[in-house]
Order: C-alpha cells, then sequence, then structure tokens
C-alpha cells in the first residue's frame, strides 16, 4: 500500500508540474487576443452542475446590501458565467441582465434565470464597442447597451481576464456610460502572482520566450497567470485599482481586506 501511496503522490507532482510547465509555456508564447480565446475555451468546456454552479460567499450579500440601491434596481453583470450573481441578486428581488461570452455558460445562466433577465453571449469587448461605438454583435448586446443601469456588477474575477490596460480602462468607461450614477462592482486578484513557478514553470517560461522571440511578440505580462480551471487572470496592484476608477471620475471604497479582494467604484459626492 505504501508503495501505491508514493506512486499517487509522483503522479500527483508530475501533473502539477506539467501543468505549470504548460500554463508558463503559453503565458510567454501566446498574444494577449489569444489567451483570450483560450479562457473563452476553458470556460465552455467546464461542465458544471449542482453544488459547481456556485453560490456566493456570505460576505457577498452584505456587499451588495452596503452599495447596490434598493431594489428592484436594474443590475447589469459583466461576464456572468453560469449566473451565480444574477441568481442571487434575482432572489434578493433585483431586475438583472448579463452578458457571457462563453456559449455553455450562456445556455446554463438562461435556463437558471427563465424569464424576465436578457443574457447575452458577448466578450467585454463587444459590449465596449456596442455601448462607445453603436456596433452590437447582437440583439442581445443591443439592448442591454441601449439601456441605463442602477449598477453594474463585475462577475467574479473576471475583470482580470481582460488582460490589456488600455482594454480595462476602455471596459470600466463603457461600464461607467451604462451605469452613470450607480456603482461599480468589481471582484479581482492583488498580487505579484497567482502561483509559485517552480523549476518546471521557470523551464516554461524559457521555452515560451524562445516561441515568443519566433513569432516576433513582445514581453509578456508577468502579472498574467494560466490555470486549467480559469485560463489567463492578470493579478493587480491597489494603485491600479485606483486608478480605473479615477479614470472615469470614481471614489475606490475597498471591501473588507480579509475577504476575496473587492471595491465599489462609486461617483464622488
Amino acid at each position: 500500500m505504501r508503495g501505491y501511496a508514493r506512486l499517487d503522490r509522483a503522479a500527483t507532482r508530475t501533473q502539477k508540474n506539467l501543468r505549470r510547465f504548460t500554463g508558463a509555456v503559453l503565458g510567454r508564447a501566446l498574444t494577449s487576443a489569444e489567451q483570450s480565446e483560450l479562457s473563452i475555451a476553458v470556460y465552455d468546456a467546464l461542465a458544471r452542475t449542482g453544488a459547481d454552479l456556485g453560490q456566493p460567499h456570505p460576505w457577498e450579500p452584505a456587499w451588495w446590501k452596503t452599495h447596490l440601491p434598493p431594489a428592484p434596481a436594474r443590475v447589469l453583470v459583466g461576464a456572468c458565467g453560469d449566473g451565480r450573481e444574477m441568481v442571487a441578486l434575482r432572489q434578493m428581488g433585483y431586475q438583472v441582465d448579463g452578458f457571457e461570452p462563453a456559449r455553455r455558460p450562456v445556455r446554463a445562466c438562461r435556463e437558471r434565470l427563465g424569464h424576465g433577465s436578457t443574457v447575452a453571449t458577448a466578450t467585454y469587448a463587444d459590449f465596449v464597442a456596442a455601448v462607445t461605438s453603436g456596433r452590437p454583435n447582437s440583439d442581445d448586446i443591443a439592448a442591454i447597451a441601449e439601456r441605463q443601469y442602477d449598477a453594474f456588477v463585475f462577475g467574479w474575477g473576471s475583470l482580470g481576464h481582460v488582460l490589456v490596460g488600455d482594454e480595462r480602462t476602455a471596459l470600466v468607461a463603457a461600464a461607467d456610460a451604462s451605469c452613470p450614477n450607480g456603482p461599480l462592482l468589481a471582484t479581482f486578484w492583488l498580487g505579484v502572482s497567482l502561483h509559485a513557478l517552480g523549476r518546471s514553470g521557470q523551464l516554461g517560461q524559457r521555452v515560451g520566450d524562445r516561441i515568443a522571440r519566433l513569432r516576433g511578440l513582445h514581453d509578456a505580462d508577468d502579472r498574467v497567470s494560466f490555470g486549467s480551471w480559469f485560463g489567463f487572470n492578470r493579478v493587480f496592484t491597489n494603485e491600479e485599482i485606483e486608478a480605473l476608477g479615477a479614470a472615469v471620475g470614481r471614489e475606490t471604497r475597498w471591501g473588507d481586506a480579509t475577504q476575496y479582494p473587492h471595491v465599489a467604484w462609486v461617483k464622488a459626492p
């Protein structure tokens, strides 16, 4: 039995190292656009059912009650996934719409919400284009872009999936235009990097750098990491988060530091 236990531990280590290697290669060898496409494919491939669909953490409804206007205000959820925020907000009495780039989660979200909510298949870039340039890629995102909302909620950790700084700034500006008076709520990762690289990750970076040079790519963003269950996501500094709010004339109100990092960007009084 000890032999089987050792074999199992060795297999687990090998799998972890392979994931680190692969993620490091992809993080260096792909463009940000390719990384975003792969992230969407990851979410499309995840088959979530039952408890895996996720429920809000206990602090989230309290956070929403602190910053959201009273129900039945209209809330827009970006990158809504399988609908974890939308379902909870609906149960709290809010009117909710949302959009999500991966088609499988969109189907799941529509099934969970039923009638009364618009759920569009759209990326954050699609949302920005629809709001700022009047170029919707579907009737659903066109309907969302034409409405004004009382609050905007970035789906769980989804701000980190916007890998390019200018695109993040444009996204927050579009959210501000869609919700000119209410709060914008976001969760994200803070820090230097998501995972310790280890030797396998360092080797993957070297391999990825060689591929990137062959492709003529620029230096990779060391704050972007890859996970097989979330695709590519970026970690932020406090200053970057506050600058995003300031760019649209909003104050940053930080949530409880002992919980998952979260803020509300609100209009200055």
